[in-house]
């Protein structure tokens, strides 16, 4: 019984880490500069030459409460602030 609750509690932690969070935009190093996306959705919100100026406006962005950036060395850095 024991080992059920521990593997209904880890894949409950496993679905909430999965689900995505409309409130994060994810900045991808991209060829042309850095691209911003909401979470789970395909389109990009913009496309601007540098990071910093990628995290600026997505600081701006309605609703927005964190963000994931993506550089190409594969080091991923988060953030999360209220608004």
């Amino acid at each position: 019984m024991k080992e059920s609750k521990n593997i209904n509690s880890l894949l409950k932690k496993f679905k909430e880490s999965t689900k995505f969070h409309s409130d994060r935009i994810h900045i991808v190093e991209v060829e042309d500069g850095w691209s911003a996306k909401r979470e789970g959705e395909k389109n990009e919100i913009f496309t601007v030459p540098t990071k910093n100026i990628a995290m600026d406006e997505v600081m701006k962005l309605p609703q927005v409460k964190g963000m994931v950036v993506h550089p190409k060395n594969g080091k991923i850095e988060y953030m999360e602030f209220e608004k």
